[in-house]
């Protein structure tokens, strides 16, 4: 597949962002948390993996993955995953109640004023974040200022990785903006999606395209399609939500390899909204991992999917922070 020179690219309350789709191609938000709120944050009902289990990745190094945001002037870095290994495992969350001698020995080590880590766009190297200053949380959280000297075109809903690795990314980027044609043949895959799941026909004409991306996942040459789709069904109020990893079958025309649908169910304070950040192979496999970052009503966290057997699932879940 030739593709086109373009790459595509918390607390917080019902946010819904216009779609991020052209961008110019590199030549490689976390907001402040808000006061508690009277409803307590919802998450989806499935099982959070266990953090410390050991995960079967491969991996015989060790090192951290942090995503990097934009918020307006901004910019923000806060630790996804630690690896070490082939274990992957939670990065300590900074919060009342948590023990110093887990969160004091990590803000050192990884947050301390100069420090510098490679970004990865794309699946490859995309330059430099340098640590500013630690952000103590509001509510909890992990995370700190940057300054970025990077080619990856950051801003809201457009994030980027970080690492202490020396190795990991590509030598390219195959991260691109989507086609018209494939943002047609996503979309219908994305509305069968919410059909097939309990959202109304009568809604489905006010579905959104979060963000659409591009990506070969696999180093095959051919893309797969990365997105997130929301549906309001009462504004405000009733938000479905669709995050799904497309594979083409042919020329036009794709298929669901993951998905991962949500709905508020009438709660103004239950929503989910997965978000890309990016994509590396964090185990040697040759396939990158995907790690998104999902907001809910006032809090955030990561999860890593990745392909085993054939087949996409999750492999962690964790981090974040909020109210």
């Amino acid at each position: 597949m030739k593709f086109p020179n373009l790459i595509a690219p918390a607390c917080a309350g019902l946010l819904f962002l216009a779609p991020v789709f052209a961008q110019t191609k590199p030549a490689a938000k976390k907001t402040t948390p808000q006061k508690p709120a009277a409803k307590p944050a919802a998450k989806p009902t499935d099982k959070k993996p266990d953090a410390k289990k050991a995960i079967p990745t491969g991996s015989a190094t060790k090192f951290a993955v942090f995503a990097v945001t934009k918020a307006e002037t901004v910019n923000y870095i806060e630790p996804v995953v630690l690896v070490d290994n082939g274990v992957f495992s939670e990065p300590p969350v900074d919060a009342d109640g948590h023990s110093e001698k887990t969160i004091k020995p990590f803000i050192a080590k990884y947050f301390k004023a100069g420090t510098a880590y490679r970004m990865i766009f794309g699946g490859a190297s995309a330059g430099t974040a340098t640590v500013t200053k630690y952000l103590p949380p509001g509510c909890s959280g992990t995370s700190a200022q940057a300054r970025l000297k990077t080619t990856a075109p950051l801003k809201p809903k457009v994030y980027a990785l970080a690492t202490d690795s020396p190795t990991l990314g590509g030598a390219r980027s195959t991260r691109f903006a989507p086609t018209v044609a494939e943002r047609e043949a996503a979309a219908a895959v994305a509305k069968s999606a919410f059909t097939r799941n309990g959202t109304p026909d009568t809604v489905l004409e006010r579905m959104k395209s979060e963000n659409l991306t591009a990506a070969d996942l696999d180093g095959d040459g051919t893309a797969e399609l990365i997105g997130t789709f929301t549906v309001e069904r009462k504004q405000y109020e009733f938000v479905d939500s669709l995050f799904v990893i497309l594979e083409r079958v042919e020329p036009g025309k794709y298929k669901i390899a993951f998905e991962f649908y949500y709905s508020s169910k009438g709660d103004e304070a239950a929503i989910a909204i997965p978000l890309l950040v990016d994509y590396a192979d964090l185990d040697g496999d040759k396939v990158a991992e995907v790690i998104v970052r999902t907001t809910y009503y006032e809090s955030h966290d990561f999860t890593v999917f990745g392909r085993r057997k054939g087949k996409w699932q999750k492999l962690f879940q964790g981090a974040g922070g909020g109210c």
